[in-house]
């Protein structure tokens, strides 16, 4: 391996750190534990917990990456048999434990966030790179995943199951484009950015990240071209939660993570977006209501300023944990 290629890999392995590992083991890790990884990516995660939990503890990692399964079953060979791994949404994660044999688990933990190997593939998931404008998570686009709730998504899914962020740039129209910028991205310039969108396709369909750049900065006024963040950041996290169905995957697969949770089990997700912290805190909020679930953070928790600085990656996120109590 070439000193550069060396370099590549250490740069990934440093970026890629798993986010509130200390409270994730807290709250998660126990002598003969059964846990579900519902976003295994890299396994960061799931292998401090086996390791943490005792040579009786097992674990299923779902993920809807292939590629990424393929290095995160790598990853836990050392654990044979303890650890198993399925090609799956967390949105399916009761026919999965069914399917898996795994049931009653006494901890899962949804991490929301992409891995750097998302960001540095050529699938469309960073601006920064260049690609075609896919950002499916399941590149074979044959998961089952939840009917999409924005009436101009059900319409793209009637006739494209496993649509890209491509086809909904050249298929939608341009007051639907510019309501999933808004709805998904809160972006104020969605309207702009919409309208360049149509004017540019007129020219061709868009197929790559570089057709897009330029045309969400175009939109922008010159003004406000220099903020904190890139101009793109909003507009390419919008395409990708309404690509990959997001906020409907993570309302159906918290019903069900609660669901199959054994007494005293506990549900630990990570977000990264007040879109996602948002219907984390309500779906766990009314779950509490009732007289089966307690929530161990009233209010989400939020990183240390030590893990900050180790890992920019974790500067966003929050983690809001539940347990299922005796009942049910």
């Amino acid at each position: 391996m070439g000193k550069e290629a060396i370099d590549s890999e250490r740069t990934a392995r440093k970026l890629h750190i798993p986010v509130f590992l200390e409270e994730v083991l807290q709250y998660l890790a126990q002598p003969n534990a059964r846990l579900i990884d519902g976003t295994l990516g890299d396994a960061g995660h799931a292998k401090e917990l086996l390791s943490k939990s005792g040579a009786e503890s097992e674990l299923l990692g779902l993920d809807m990456d292939t590629e990424g399964l393929e290095r995160a079953q790598k990853e836990l060979e050392v654990f044979g048999n303890r650890a198993k791994v399925l090609h799956e949404s967390f949105a399916n994660i009761g026919s999965a434990a069914e399917k898996a044999g795994f049931h009653a688990p006494t901890g899962i933990l949804f991490d929301l966030g992409m891995s750097t190997h998302h960001l540095q593939a050529e699938r469309g998931f960073s601006f920064k790179n260049s690609g075609s404008l896919d950002m499916r998570f399941d590149p074979t686009g044959s998961l089952n995943l939840p009917n999409p709730s924005l009436v101009s998504l059900q319409r793209i899914a009637r006739k494209h199951l496993a649509y890209s962020a491509a086809d909904l740039l050249n298929l939608l129209h341009e007051d639907e484009i510019a309501e999933i910028i808004m709805q998904f991205g809160e972006e104020r310039f969605a309207e702009r950015i919409a309208e360049e969108v149509v004017a540019e396709r007129r020219r061709g369909d868009f197929s790559t990240v570089t057709q897009l750049i330029p045309v969400i900065v175009k939109a922008y006024p010159a003004g406000a071209r220099h903020g904190k963040i890139h101009v793109a950041t909003k507009t390419f996290q919008a395409l990708r939660i309404a690509v990959n169905r997001e906020y409907e995957t993570l309302e159906q697969g918290i019903k069900q993570a609660l669901k199959i949770l054994a007494p005293k089990g506990r549900l630990a997700i990570i977000s990264f977006h007040s879109g996602e912290d948002r219907i984390v805190k309500q779906s766990f909020k009314k779950a509490a209501q009732t007289a089966n679930y307690v929530l161990h953070t009233k209010h989400p928790i939020k990183p240390k300023f030590s893990e900050v600085r180790a890992n920019n990656w974790s500067r966003s996120a929050k983690l809001r944990v539940i347990e299922k109590g005796n009942g049910e």
